[in-house]
């Protein structure tokens, strides 16, 4: 019983393949598979990260007045995109897109029979993602380092004034 009413494409048995490929569910599955996806590109070392990066403002974790920030600064400022890497970020909200949207269709199919939409419940997942982002990158901006490091050539101190704060300088080193 339960299974005819969760069948999505008239067919009785269509196990979770079935169900994540399913039109209802399918905006929701790119999600996570775009989240999968991004997570092989890191590892791999593709510095994805900072080209992302650079493609937006810099803010420096809290948002300056209303005045001083376009209204998109705001918005990152407000998901804690300052304190956390962009990207990162994006995929939390891609994760927490996918999954809940996955979770209500599933609960909406076995309150109501059949699930919503894909358009509905992409709409209703977007508001309620938003918080769960912010919560999510305040934790994540908890566990990042604050401190970053640049390595720079030799070439690149010529001329530089330097504070030496452990050892000794020496001619010829």
């Amino acid at each position: 019983m339960l299974r005819e009413r969760l069948s999505f494409d008239g067919r009785t048995d269509q196990g979770m393949m079935g169900f994540l490929f399913a039109a209802p569910h399918l905006v929701f599955t790119v999600s996570l598979g775009v989240v999968a996806l991004l997570l092989v590109l890191e590892f791999a070392g593709s510095g994805l990260s900072d080209v992302v990066e650079s493609m937006f403002p810099d803010l420096d974790g809290d948002v300056p007045d209303a005045d001083d920030v376009s209204m998109p600064s705001q918005f990152l400022g407000w998901l804690r995109s300052g304190r956390v890497p962009l990207l990162m970020v994006f995929a939390v909200f891609l994760g927490v897109f996918g999954a809940g949207g996955l979770v209500l269709q599933y609960a909406i199919a076995l309150l109501f029979g059949a699930p919503l939409h894909a358009g509905l419940a992409a709409l209703t997942m977007l508001p309620l993602s938003l918080p769960v982002v912010r919560m999510t990158s305040a934790i994540l901006a908890r566990m990042m380092p604050r401190d970053e490091t640049a390595v720079i050539s030799r070439d690149d101190l010529i001329g530089r004034i330097a504070i030496i704060v452990t050892g000794h300088a020496r001619k010829g080193f």
